[in-house]
């Protein structure tokens, strides 16, 4: 029986008991068709059927089920208003907070999240759940530190929460604490060490696959703290690429002088692998379009300038990568969603465009750039990064 039954239906009888009879009966079918409204996605309808139902009766559940409708439905304040009911009935009810929490960082309401937040954590201090959501909002508000302290709590709390690992380590690398990021890194990356079905997917979906060094290569554990120790660059730096576990069958690299490059070049032939090495003129190990460059395949070397990539030249100021982890991740979305600057765009299609010559040598720059242009252009690379994240989140 439908909603609109019961609004326009038939008359009842006009004696309390048939009127109290038929008011129960008009609430159990309301808060029935609204329930099965909402587990089939149909949220608008759901509202309606529970707000009618809660004019009949004042009930708590149907509170609770038309809070989340109005979520579905896209109405946030309204949903809001919902758990403040309930709270107010239940104000030891933690999970009713956490809902608020959840719904008011939908809202971006950073403020009200800790709030919401704050009175979970008076009546369950350790509530994992809580204290990541309270991180996020410290995140939200830009104050980093209390982030951190939040999430360490969390992990404290349960230290397979991996979520809570992950938002510490951004946070840390908005305080430019590089090595503590990367400590949340690689302990991720060893709650699944072996997690071959996600890099599979990751390489099918993305085009991308990330394998932690200190993972696969395993000497890296006991070589990283002494190269870190010694702050000064090491024979290592030579040899990483050609010591990768995975012996990749095609390679691009960056050298930083003409030595390296022929270094480098020697030791590909000998190999026999399909290689690229570039070394730019004025001592960048990638192509920085602030000079030519010397680009050695195995099946070509050549000499390139910016203008012979259909590029203009550009000065180091133009493509410097920030302050800060922070300043560098933002230019590094902007290059992706196409509103970076022309040459940081440039710099990284020039790059882009001599992976592509490596993999298609008969096409000719031109070509390649244009293919590299397109894939930023069209959001080709940004979907590939969101393919990404959301695999290896």
């Amino acid at each position: 029986m439908s909603l609109f039954k019961f609004l326009f239906g038939s008359k009842a009888e006009n004696t309390p008991e048939a009127k109290k009879a038929s008011d129960e009966k008009s609430f159990d079918v309301l808060k029935y068709d609204g329930v099965r409204a909402l587990k089939i996605g149909q949220a608008d309808y759901a509202v309606k059927c529970l707000r009618a139902a809660l004019e009949i009766s004042d009930d708590l559940e149907c509170h609770d089920y038309l809070s989340q409708a109005l979520m579905r439905a896209g109405d946030l304040p309204g949903a809001i208003e919902q758990v403040n009911i309930l709270s107010e009935a239940q104000p030891e009810n933690v999970d009713i907070y956490l809902r608020k929490a959840d719904i008011a960082y939908m809202m971006e309401d950073y403020k009200m999240v800790g709030d919401a937040c704050e009175k979970a954590l008076l009546y369950d201090s350790d509530n994992a759940l809580a204290l990541y959501m309270y991180g996020r909002a410290c995140m939200g508000m830009g104050d980093d530190a209390n982030a951190v302290a939040m999430f360490t709590k969390s992990l404290a709390a349960t230290d397979s929460f991996g979520d809570a690992m992950l938002l510490r380590g951004r946070a840390y690398l908005s305080m430019g604490d590089v090595d503590s990021a990367a400590d949340d890194a690689e302990h991720l990356m060893r709650l699944n060490p072996d997690n071959e079905d996600v890099l599979r997917r990751s390489i099918e979906k993305a085009g991308i696959c990330y394998l932690h060094a200190p993972l696969f290569a395993s000497g890296m554990k006991f070589l990283g703290p002494v190269r870190k120790a010694l702050n000064v660059p090491t024979c290592f730096n030579l040899l990483g690429p050609f010591i990768n576990p995975c012996s990749p069958k095609n390679s691009l690299h960056g050298t930083a002088t003409p030595t390296q490059l022929r270094l480098y070049t020697s030791m590909h032939q000998r190999i026999g692998d399909n290689y690229g090495v570039i070394s730019s003129y004025d001592g960048y190990d990638e192509i920085s379009l602030t000079s030519g460059f010397k680009f050695v395949t195995r099946h070509f070397e050549k000499v390139y300038t910016p203008l012979d990539m259909g590029l203009a030249y550009v000065q180091p100021t133009d493509i410097y990568g920030g302050s800060t982890a922070e300043e560098a991740r933002r230019i590094f979305d902007n290059v992706l969603e196409n509103k970076a600057t022309r040459a940081q765009t440039d710099v990284v299609i020039a790059n882009a465009a001599c992976g592509i010559s490596l993999m298609n040598p008969n096409l000719p720059i031109s070509d390649t750039v244009a293919m590299a242009r397109e894939s930023i252009e069209s959001g080709k690379a940004l979907q590939c990064l969101k393919a990404f994240i959301e695999i290896n989140s």
